[in-house]
């Protein structure tokens, strides 16, 4: 979870106090370890929620959805070896959760994400800091219902099913 740009959005509750942070899924014990050691106001002021129990598919497109905007980040700063091609061009799978659930992204500017700011379904940062991700708050914010709409829009266009459909015909036909 360190690599996923999370140190990033701890200085971010730091430097803006009205914003929450909520962590849904693994939380390995590296990461428990230095919120716990530098970060432990931030789980008493309630402002980091940690959440690890697990979800359906379906459960969780309704938990997402609860949520204004998500975070897809990667912290090539801090961890260099994450630069690798895989990173760089392949979107996570959270991203497709996020779209799914009509929940904007803020993610970095990477090849693989660009089509995020193409559609608008949400805004990318130039490098990871508290304001730059600040910015990316409050420019999603100015239009918060078209990235959310967006968002669905494109989880609709991506969807497996229907990107498989092509593929799956291409492959009867050789038989």
């Amino acid at each position: 979870m360190l690599y996923f740009g999370i140190i990033t959005c701890l200085d971010f509750l730091r430097d803006y106090k009205e914003y929450t942070l909520t962590i849904k899924g693994a939380y390995p014990n590296g990461t428990k370890e230095i919120v716990e050691e530098f970060y432990s106001d931030l789980l008493t002021e309630k402002r980091l929620i940690i959440d690890t129990n697990y979800l359906s598919e379906e459960s969780l497109t309704k938990y997402v959805s609860k949520f204004r905007i998500g975070f897809a980040f990667y912290d090539f700063y801090r961890f260099p070896h994450l630069k690798t091609f895989n990173y760089y061009t392949a979107p996570s799978g959270k991203v497709y959760q996020y779209l799914n659930s009509g929940t904007p992204i803020i993610g970095n500017v990477l090849p693989g994400f660009k089509f995020i700011n193409e559609t608008k379904s949400g805004v990318l940062v130039n490098y990871l800091s508290t304001q730059q991700i600040k910015m990316a708050i409050d420019a999603i914010e100015e239009d918060y219902l078209t990235y959310a709409e967006n968002a669905k829009r494109i989880a609709s266009e991506y969807d497996f099913n229907k990107m498989i459909i092509p593929f799956l015909k291409y492959v009867i036909e050789l038989k």
